[in-house]
Formats: structure tokens, sequence, C-alpha cells
């Protein structure tokens, strides 16, 4: 099975659009509520995306620094990886966290309203 397969698989189970407004059997696009729903829509895409990458960072992360064998060098380049990964994952997560609580406190919650 084709790992592009289980990616448009994954995307396509969840059926938003990034877009929030403008399509064809979508109301148009007027006023600031649209465009915070687009950063909203554009941060849990970036979320989404980066779960399953960092988990492949990760594991080639740790089979770098379980294949070293005593090399610094490899046991360094394992460690750099894991670590990478998991700040990446902190820093989507922690956007994600802060573009929620900044479009709530001026829309509310787009749950309703997109």
């Amino acid at each position: 099975m084709d790992i592009n397969y289980l990616i448009i698989k994954a995307f396509a189970a969840t059926d938003d659009r990034l877009i929030p407004c403008g399509g064809l059997d979508q109301p148009p696009c007027e006023g600031w509520h649209q465009l915070l729903a687009l950063f909203h829509n554009m941060i849990e895409f970036a979320l989404r995306l980066s779960i399953p990458i960092a988990v492949l960072i990760v594991v080639w992360g740790g089979f770098l620094y379980l294949t070293a064998g005593g090399s610094e060098k490899q046991i360094k380049a394992g460690q750099s990886a894991i670590i990478a990964a998991i700040v990446g994952l902190i820093i989507i997560f922690g956007s994600y966290i802060i573009v929620s609580a900044v479009i709530e406190a001026f829309v509310g919650r787009l749950g309703n309203n997109r």
C-alpha cells in the first residue's frame, strides 16, 4: 500500500475545507470571521499533517540512535532528530492553542459559524 494513499485517505476523511467561504456551495467571504476561520483551519491542517511526520522523524531518530554502535556522530544525529520532532510538535500545538484563544476572544467558537 502506498504511503500517499494513506495520507490522502486520512485528509479526505475529515472533509474540512481550508478556505471557509467563497466556494461554489459556500457563502461569499465577508468580514473578519472568515479570515480568522481560515487561520484556524490552516493551523488545524498543520497539526494534522505534523503529527504523522513527527512520528516518522522520531522513529528515524530512534533507528539512528539504536544502530549507532558507539558512533558519537550518529548518536547525536539520532538525539537531535528526536528533539527537533518534539520541539516542532510543541510549536504546532502552542500555535493551535494561541490561535484558538484569539479566535474565541474575538468571535467566539467557530464550530457553529463556519
